[in-house]
């Protein structure tokens, strides 16, 4: 459950702030005590392309006899990537290039951040993706693994949302979470951005349960994809292995000489150069 609340700064500062409060109900104390502990890392965190969290405290509901997580970040009222994703699917509309190229290297310099922490954000999907500008995107709403891996709650949101863990790698279903699950999920999501410009990709959520189950549902699917440049192709592949231990990590895609060309784009600082490659994607021959 997310709520949008307000609070006041400290000392003379009157200016209200606006955040947003997101409700996780836990079985018991012993959980929600684990899951406070856990999420209490995610204060570190200071990454412009991140929603920053302010709080985390627990709280017991007397109307429904529960407790919850509370988690305090940042309010934002920006649009998030579902929501583009679904407007541009709507018109047949594709990204434009710059979009998909500051997008990857965006979120390539946010997973080599936090992986560099050991800290994993196990719920990447687009509706956890703020759009800040035309081109500039944040990351909110990290997933707690002690609660991310309860069987219950898992069941649960399964039969209410059906769709909601389609962007989770496979090994996901096994209630096993790494920094190669966000490379997946990162695959997923760019690989849903680029299908909607592509009318023979339908049902985008049965694609992305598909390639989960046989490596050759993801070649069908960019093989249908005519106009889709071959380094970027080469870039979901990369990012789409069904065995984890054959997937590429953050620090490994940032080699890759299209990804450091996305990580240019994106300004990250990474990439220390000032060369500004020209096209789309673009080829660094160096």
């Amino acid at each position: 459950m997310m709520l949008e609340v307000e609070s006041r700064a400290k000392g003379r500062d009157t200016t209200r702030k606006k955040h947003m409060l997101k409700k996780v109900e836990c079985i018991d104390e012993n959980q929600a005590n684990n899951a406070l502990q856990e999420v209490m890392e995610l204060l570190k965190l200071k990454h412009k392309n991140i929603c920053a969290y302010t709080e985390f405290f627990i709280i017991w509901d007397n109307k429904i006899s529960s407790l919850f997580l509370c988690l305090v970040m940042n309010h934002s009222h920006h649009e998030d990537l579902s929501s583009l994703i679904k407007a541009k699917r709507l018109r047949h509309e594709g990204f434009p290039n710059k979009v998909i190229r500051i997008f990857i290297g965006q979120m390539v310099d946010v997973l080599v951040y936090i992986h560099r922490l050991n800290i994993f954000h196990r719920n990447l999907k687009p509706s956890n993706v703020l759009s800040t500008g035309e081109a500039s995107f944040m990351v909110c709403d990290f997933g707690s693994e002690t609660l991310m891996t309860d069987e219950m709650k898992w069941r649960i949101r399964a039969e209410e949302e059906p769709d909601s863990k389609c962007w989770m790698a496979p090994e996901a279903a096994n209630f096993s979470f790494s920094d190669k699950s966000d490379i997946w999920s990162l695959g997923s999501m760019l690989l849903e951005m680029i299908a909607c410009s592509y009318s023979k990709v339908k049902e985008p959520t049965l694609l992305l349960h598909n390639i989960k189950k046989e490596a050759r549902a993801l070649e069908e699917a960019v093989s249908g994809m005519s106009q889709l440049h071959p380094l970027l192709s080469s870039v979901l592949f990369l990012m789409l292995k069904i065995d984890p231990s054959v997937r590429s990590t953050a620090e490994e895609l940032v080699e890759n000489p299209f990804i450091r060309e996305c990580l240019v784009e994106a300004k990250s600082p990474l990439i220390k150069v000032t060369k500004k490659f020209p096209g789309f994607p673009g080829h660094n021959s160096d």
